[in-house]
């Protein structure tokens, strides 16, 4: 009588050894995949011009926003006591394209400069410090 031989996975440990660095998950390029952009404006006008400037940026950027929040108060961080409006957004870049580099990906997937410049363009001052 033959013994059976238990299964092995494919995905056991020793497989996973010696698989080639590239191939394992979390070994991507992406070692940082999480960013953030936060800013504050004074009116709620431009409050939704910024939002709209940042949606078509990520967009362009091919970018996917994991996480909005909003917090609205009344204070004066410079422009005078009023309204402002603080938004935190948290993206997550696509995967690099194949003949990317890792310095290529972050520049093209760092929202936070262009997104700035985007704001001045538009008149809009942030009154968060920039990051």
């Amino acid at each position: 009588m033959s013994t059976i031989q238990p299964f092995q996975p494919v995905y056991n440990s020793q497989a996973l050894q010696a698989a080639p660095e590239e191939l394992r998950i979390g070994s991507g390029q992406n070692e940082k995949s999480e960013k953030t952009v936060r800013f504050t404006v004074r009116s709620k006008d431009d409050y939704e011009k910024a939002i709209n400037l940042f949606y078509e940026l990520a967009k362009e950027k091919d970018v996917q926003i994991r996480n909005q929040s909003t917090y609205a108060e009344t204070s004066d961080y410079g422009g005078g006591k009023g309204a402002y409006y603080t938004v935190t957004f948290e993206y997550r870049p696509n995967l690099p394209h194949i003949n990317e580099s890792k310095e290529e990906w972050n520049k093209r997937t760092d929202l936070n400069p262009e997104f700035q410049q985007k704001l001045r363009e538009a008149n809009i001052r942030n009154y968060a410090p920039e990051e």
